[in-house]
């Protein structure tokens, strides 16, 4: 009689097995690994939204440079004036009672979502104004063919020219400026908005009448500017991104927007 030998169990089980010492060390490694790529790839996602951002704003700055080349080099006229005399912000598209609504050309030349809305903000609303302030706003701001005029005529301190035709600049407390458009950073009153997260307080593009008018100003306290990345498209068409931009930055000049309470910074041509 033949007999056959049978492996043991138990012996073949220890063997294919993973003690817990092993496990342990394994997730571990696992959980270095992820540690050590995460910033990595939240870094390159950055980059990327960044670059998409730079590629939106060159879209929409293209189509008013292609409306200007059709309308004897004029830039879209922008006399923003708010229901209350009140300048308008310069990412306005729209202000409800001014007649001067900017949202039909646009879409002639590029689609209003796909140009003027930054991709770290939310989407925009454009048939429902801010039920605060009757407005419609984009992540960008715009520099064409618009003056700070307030109430009674009043311009705000500084401003000595504005660009009305592609051979302007904008020219503010004797400095020159060709900024054609930019993502939004502005102070007011000690706080903070910008179309970047980097800047403290995210921008709020959206106007539906679920939004509260802080909120959708983006005017929520915050404890001070960030270091951030900006975009900026300039008169001949090229689109710079500013890295590492601070409060009071050397590289820029500090410009009065509305009647001396909101600023911002450019980039001076001169």
């Amino acid at each position: 009689m033949t007999h056959v030998r049978r492996a043991s169990t138990s012996s073949r089980s220890g063997a294919a097995g993973f003690t817990l010492i092993e496990l342990l060390v394994v997730i571990s490694i696992i959980a270095l690994l992820v540690a050590l790529l995460l910033p990595a790839l939240c870094q390159a996602r950055y980059a990327a939204t960044l670059l998409v951002c730079g590629t939106q704003l060159r879209q929409g700055g293209v189509g008013v440079m292609a409306y200007a080349s059709e309308n004897d080099s004029l830039w879209p006229d922008r006399w923003l004036i708010a229901e209350d005399g009140n300048t308008a912000s310069p990412r306005t598209l729209r202000q409800l009672g001014d007649g001067n609504d900017l949202r039909p050309m646009f879409e002639s030349y590029a689609p209003l979502n796909e140009s003027l809305v930054c991709p770290f903000t939310g989407e925009l609303d454009l048939d429902n104004a801010s039920p605060a302030s009757n407005e419609f706003h984009i992540a960008y701001d715009m520099w064409f063919g618009w003056y700070p005029k307030g109430k009674e005529g009043q311009v705000a301190l500084g401003w000595e020219q504005r660009m009305a035709r592609v051979e302007d600049d904008f020219v503010f407390d004797g400095r020159t400026f060709d900024v054609l458009m930019n993502d939004t950073a502005h102070q007011r009153f000690g706080q903070f908005n910008s179309a970047h997260p980097a800047h403290g307080a995210p921008l709020v593009t959206v106007n539906g009448p679920e939004n509260f008018h802080s909120t959708y100003s983006g005017l929520v306290p915050t404890t001070g500017f960030d270091p951030g990345d900006l975009n900026f498209m300039f008169k001949d068409g090229h689109v710079e991104m500013i890295p590492g931009i601070i409060e009071d930055d050397p590289r820029f000049t500090v410009v009065v927007i509305h009647r001396g309470q909101t600023f911002t910074q450019l980039p001076p041509k001169d």
